[in-house]
């Protein structure tokens, strides 16, 4: 489609319609990216950071169930003692299974794999532990070392355990450090796009906008010359009508209106002539009558005279 067939509000409406339309565009994009990554953030808040707390949680509380199981080996002679330090062991197993249970909630399959390990052997030193209180009270175990050497295998459970625990907190940290850079990846995308989107809108708007003056200006300028012609008085000059739109209309106005003045003056001056014409027979005429005229005079006088 030739664009000079659209009318300059069309092409201003259309321009305006582009530019909104790429607005629209980098609006939808930066809304889309702001949402991704407030979806990205109530993740982490939700979910990651959560269970990377309660894994932790898992963690402290079986080191604290070592110390406190050491602190029972060397009390294990002073029943007020031991049962001190046994029962406050016994509040850290009821954290750590709770911890456990919350984070199993959280847990991905891979992480709940883990979990479910730790668990398995943080339940067997735990199981061995209690049996080793149960004989500390039948009096079957008096000495720090008789303890020691009887819970040794269940240290190896405990041990396991902090070693898949350990594992379980480095999964979690990479798949929380995933989920940030990916919100860094999605903000540094976001800023991209919209500063693209930004810089296209100008480029567009601009050259749009260059495109329409000189649609304007271009007619207007030759409109101005010929016109200037026009009033000094060659009427041999036209527009060339190139458009269908506003200036094209004004083209062919202004070449109807110098016809209709050609005509206009063609039609005065072929008046003036013909009065001029007749004007000039007029004097002849006159001129001949005044001829004659004083051929009478002279006549009336020689008549007079001869009859004198």
């Amino acid at each position: 489609m030739n664009r000079w067939k659209l009318t300059i509000r069309v092409q201003i409406a259309a321009i305006i319609g582009l530019l909104m339309a790429l607005i629209i565009a980098v609006g939808g994009v930066g809304l889309f990216i702001a949402e991704r990554n407030a979806r990205t953030a109530i993740e982490l808040a939700e979910g990651d950071l959560p269970l990377l707390a309660h894994s932790s949680e898992m963690r402290a509380s079986l080191l604290t169930m070592r110390r406190f199981e050491k602190d029972v080996l060397m009390n294990v002679q002073s029943l007020s003692e031991r049962d001190r330090h046994a029962e406050r062991w016994a509040k850290q197993y009821a954290e750590f299974r709770g911890a456990a249970k919350t984070t199993r909630a959280l847990s991905s399959p891979e992480e709940l794999k883990l979990v479910d390990a730790a668990v398995v052997e943080v339940d067997a030193y735990a199981k061995a532990f209690q049996q080793l209180l149960k004989d500390a009270k039948a009096y079957l175990i008096s000495t720090p070392e008789q303890g020691d050497a009887q819970i040794a295998p269940a240290k190896d459970n405990a041990r396991k355990a902090e070693a898949i625990l350990e594992e379980l907190k480095t999964l979690q940290s990479k798949h929380a450090v995933n989920a940030a850079n990916e919100a860094k990846a999605s903000r540094t995308f976001g800023l991209v796009v919209l500063g693209g989107g930004v810089l296209l809108a100008l480029v567009l708007g601009s050259l749009a906008g260059w495109r329409l003056v000189r649609a304007i200006a271009a007619p207007l300028d030759e409109a101005v010359q010929i016109t200037d012609q026009v009033a000094q008085g060659n009427l041999t000059v036209s527009m060339q009508v190139r458009r269908d739109d506003e200036f094209g209309h004004l083209a062919r106005s202004f070449n109807r209106m110098v016809s209709e003045l050609t005509s206009l003056v063609s039609g005065v001056r072929s008046t003036a002539d013909s009065i001029s014409t007749a004007s000039t027979e007029v004097a002849v005429g006159n001129q001949d009558l005044s001829g004659r005229t004083e051929q009478t005079a002279s006549n009336l006088q020689e008549t007079a005279a001869s009859m004198a």
